[in-house]
């Protein structure tokens, strides 16, 4: 070939590639699969964080939000976290270390529920307590229906249904939820958990969750799992008594969300079998119905079980519930212990100092005592009764009116450094303040806790 020819066939081959390369530029960078904002990997601080988690641009981009519109709670023991996000209608989310996306839903009426707030107009998530022993989270949000309006106008009153959900989390990644349905209809189901795996764009229900999905077990921590692999559950039945539930999420070494309740007539069944489902339901109507973009794969949703159970307060117009919710790497017997020590918490006394025994508070996990002389603390001796049936598990303390002092700790006769397994911190209130004691410590015999005060400022670390 004459170098004439040649010289010209490789300047065509270049202008081809730039050409090539200048097309791909600007139709912009190829489009996948998005995946859910869960902020950095890896574990941090433990705490409740403010933030904007960002999913794409085109959704982003239809937010009228700031810089705080979203809380993320993080744990230094493990990476994972519980995600209140616009996305989901801050509706609150387990992330586990797998990046797996778990949610117990909302309360829901017949007619509608938070999901149909498609711009969080009426969906709000407030940090209401944000120290190392603990986090408490204040979601409020109105239930609609599909069109986005309220429910159940009351003509005397002109308020319509609303719900008040307090997430209380330690550092164990254990919490509490507890929920109160203000309503003046009352003739309609109420719907207080719904088990529901999240799918993230160009993902299967399979990718997500086991087909053994379901683990169920009493508080003597006998148990039972249910596949969705052979057939779809008619009934979750066993074991007898069962009140805790395990999800069991795809992925190896996973983290699994779990529920446990107050045995008081407790109803745990199977979400009816979709039409069109071969093993798990799919439902692409929730999260983020404000996508548009049709290169971006839908996420969606599997819903495996629902829980019922007894009201734990009734009030003129309201109800109360509650339960207990985590993340556990632990079987069945492991959270059974865990929820013995919620629902049949070991007894306190106090053995010596100036203080007072408010007994154990449920919804928030806690032994509540109060300072006789606040702002001014003595020392403090309790003992928590451990057994067999009432196991010491993490306990937290709220001391009220304790005030500024810091805290040192001896337990069973022995120092405890302020850190991992001793934390404490505030809780400002229009008096003295209270001290927020939370303390690593598994037993089932009986535990003895020394509260020394420290001067104000200092640390704990002895």
């Amino acid at each position: 070939m004459p170098l004439l020819r040649i010289t010209f066939f490789i300047a065509t081959l270049c202008q081809m590639s730039v050409l090539a390369l200048a097309s791909v530029a600007s139709a912009g960078p190829m489009k996948g699969p998005l995946k859910f904002p869960s902020g950095p990997e890896g574990a941090g601080r433990f705490g409740a964080y403010h933030t904007e988690l960002r999913y794409g641009s085109d959704w982003d981009k239809a937010w009228r939000v700031g810089p705080r519109a979203d809380v993320v709670v993080v744990f230094d023991r493990f990476d994972a976290r519980l995600i209140f996000w616009r996305g989901t209608n801050y509706v609150p989310c387990w992330v586990n270390n797998n990046r797996k996306w778990y949610t117990d839903g909302s309360v829901a009426r017949e007619n509608g529920d938070v999901r149909g707030d498609k711009l969080c107009r009426y969906s709000h998530v407030t940090v209401v307590e944000n120290t190392d022993a603990r986090v408490v989270i204040h979601w409020k949000y109105a239930p609609v229906d599909a069109s986005g309006a309220l429910l159940h106008t009351d003509p005397m009153t002109n308020w319509n249904d609303w719900v008040d959900e307090f997430y209380t989390i330690y550092p164990d990644g254990v919490g509490v939820r507890r929920m109160k349905l203000f309503s003046s209809v009352w003739d309609q189901p109420v719907l207080l958990q719904e088990s529901t795996v999240i799918n993230e764009p160009g993902t299967a229900p399979q990718d997500n969750v086991s087909l053994s999905a379901v683990t169920l077990a009493n508080l003597s921590g006998e148990s039972r799992t249910f596949s969705w692999e052979a057939s779809w559950p008619s009934a979750l039945s066993a074991p007898a008594d069962a009140n805790i539930q395990i999800v069991n999420l795809a992925g190896k070494d996973g983290m699994e969300p779990f529920q446990a309740v107050f045995p008081a007539s407790v109803k745990i069944t199977p979400i009816p079998k979709a039409e069109g489902s071969a093993k798990l339901n799919m439902d692409s109507a929730w999260p983020l119905e404000g996508t548009t973009d049709p290169a971006y794969d839908r996420p969606s949703r599997t819903g495996i079980s629902r829980m019922s159970w007894a009201p734990c307060g009734e009030q003129w117009q309201r109800k109360s519930w509650m339960m207990m919710v985590g993340l556990t790497r632990g079987g069945p017997a492991e959270v059974a212990t865990v929820a013995r020590s919620w629902i049949k918490a070991p007894a306190l006394s106090v053995e010596s100092g100036l203080y007072g025994s408010l007994g154990y508070n449920a919804g928030d996990r806690a032994y509540e005592l109060v300072c006789n002389n606040p702002g001014k603390p003595a020392p403090l001796k309790i003992t928590l009764a451990g057994s067999e049936t009432s196991p010491v598990c993490n306990p937290a303390l709220a001391i009220k009116g304790w005030g500024k002092a810091g805290a040192s700790l001896g337990m069973d006769g022995v120092s405890v450094n302020r850190g991992p397994g001793f934390r404490y911190g505030y809780r400002k209130t229009p008096g003295a303040g209270d001290l927020i004691v939370w303390v690593e410590k598994q037993s089932t015999r009986p535990v003895t806790l020394e509260i020394e005060p420290l001067p104000a400022g200092k640390d704990g670390v002895q």
